[in-house]
């Protein structure tokens, strides 16, 4: 199953760990980069300050997760290729633009197999940029509005699952995810509501797919039944339908539910699973 975007982000309590930084202000920075121990031992740093080029000074032996919660993008951008974190292998970037211009000069991400963004993305050609050759997750949150998944391909080669909490629907340009995922073991798009289904999965093809998860599915997508049935995913097993709100569907909704739910197993086969919460 994919990861929940609401705790990709985990919550970390304050207290005397050497193992967490949490960077909300100069003081606490200046406290942080004066303790040598400190910085060797940090195994997670948040930061909450757009000042970020500090990280460019140290080295952190230790560190396997940072996460970017003010600093604009393009400056981390200018960061990252200078950073000394060979243990790196969580990547967070909250809050940013995802908009060009990006940098000429490719920035890889060898051992980053984690990697949640959370914030308005126009689309996804900064993975055409930054590379993350063995990256195995990637976690869209809720505050992202994605208008346009062009650049996923960048990426698919690698990923075993991807959720996406929130797409555009008013504003959506229409490319999809339109790629093929030779490793793509589960996908969720939840909270999804009016969204052209065709267009998302357009050329998609997740040939070891197993499980789809549209939690939040609304039943105003008249397409849906025509999207899902587009795609290319031989090794399906479960998909997931929670229907919202589901307590006040009519007797016309639920019927309407259910129908799209035996019209799934019908295209899918016998061994695809679909759940639902009208039962």
């Amino acid at each position: 199953m994919c990861p929940d975007v609401s705790i990709a982000e985990p919550e970390i309590t304050k207290s005397v760990n050497l193992k967490h930084a949490f960077i909300n202000n100069d003081e606490e920075l200046e406290i942080f980069l004066n303790n040598p121990e400190y910085r060797n031992s940090v195994e997670y740093i948040r930061i909450y300050i757009s000042k970020c080029d500090w990280l460019k000074k140290y080295s952190f032996p230790a560190l396997t997760h940072i996460g970017f919660y003010d600093c604009k993008l393009q400056n981390i951008l200018k960061i990252l290729p200078f950073l000394k974190a060979p243990s790196l292998n969580r990547l967070g970037l909250v809050g940013q633009t995802f908009k060009g211009p990006y940098p000429e000069k490719d920035i890889t991400m060898p051992k980053v197999t984690d990697l949640y963004i959370n914030g308005p993305i126009e689309d996804l050609e900064l993975f055409s940029v930054l590379k993350f050759p063995t990256l195995d997750s990637l976690s869209i949150g809720r505050h992202s509005a994605v208008k346009s998944f062009k650049g996923i391909e960048h990426i698919a080669p690698t990923l075993r699952s991807l959720e996406v909490v929130r797409i555009d629907f008013e504003n959506f340009e229409g490319h999809g995810l339109e790629a093929t995922f030779p490793l793509l073991n589960a996908i969720a798009l939840q909270t999804v509501k009016n969204l052209d289904f065709l267009k998302i999965f357009k050329g998609f093809n997740a040939p070891q797919l197993e499980t789809l998860d549209l939690s939040g599915y609304d039943l105003g997508n008249s397409n849906v039944f025509e999207g899902l049935s587009q795609m290319q995913a031989p090794n399906l097993k479960t998909v997931i339908l929670s229907f919202s709100p589901p307590l006040l569907m009519d007797n016309v909704r639920r019927n309407s539910a259910r129908g799209l739910s035996m019209s799934l197993m019908e295209h899918f086969g016998p061994s695809v699973n679909v759940e639902t919460d009208l039962d």
